[in-house]
């Protein structure tokens, strides 16, 4: 295979990755305006905790 065929398809795989990872970003942003986060405060607000704690310990 040529370097010219190589980066080629390199640079087709990367725009599908990036395609595809705007996708599913916007269909998470689409469905998080469905949830009703005014009874869930306590668990937010727990889960935004424990992962500010993970990344801390992985650091």
């Amino acid at each position: 295979m040529s370097e010219q065929t190589k980066t080629n398809i390199n640079t087709f795989w990367d725009s599908i990755n990036q395609l595809a990872n705007s996708l599913i970003f916007l269909m998470i942003g689409l469905e998080i305006r469905n949830i009703d986060f005014s009874q869930r405060c306590g668990m937010t607000v727990l889960a935004i905790i424990s992962v500010l704690i993970a990344r801390t310990i992985a650091v």
